[in-house]
């Protein structure tokens, strides 16, 4: 399956043995095709750096990592989904990426999904899911 995974996967992934380390570790494995995009790199700097004073250093090694062994997807503009401005970008890449599954824990993304806990933006349509729902 094609991934692509949310900022808050990320996060996770970096600093929990959970299962979003689990899932990042299968997408570096090669068991599933990963993606990020631009856009994402900037929010996870941004936020590592902001929210959890991460030394830059460590930082660039992580996202390094990231951009070696994932697909990245360059942003572009797209329709106005989310009620949050910041997750329309994320939107956009996933339609533009072709991915199977959107991976978040970000209530308003899952908010958005329907019963089949999939979401449309134009001619795309791609599941919304939890990490768990996706190892499951």
């Amino acid at each position: 399956m094609r991934f692509f995974l949310g900022t808050n996967v990320l996060i996770s992934a970096y600093f929990w043995h959970g299962a979003e380390r689990k899932l990042l570790w299968e997408c570096l494995r090669g068991s599933h095709e990963c993606c990020i995009s631009d856009y994402l790199v900037y929010e996870l700097r941004k936020v590592l750096l902001g929210k959890f004073s991460l030394p830059g250093e460590s930082i660039e090694r992580y996202l390094s990592l990231l951009t070696a062994f994932l697909v990245l997807i360059k942003t572009e503009n797209g329709p106005e989904v989310s009620r949050d401005p910041k997750d329309n970008p994320i939107l956009w890449a996933c339609a533009k990426g072709d991915v199977d599954a959107l991976v978040t824990g970000d209530g308003d993304l899952l908010s958005l999904r329907d019963r089949d806990k999939m979401l449309c933006i134009k001619d795309r349509c791609f599941k919304v899911l939890r990490t768990r729902e996706v190892l499951e």
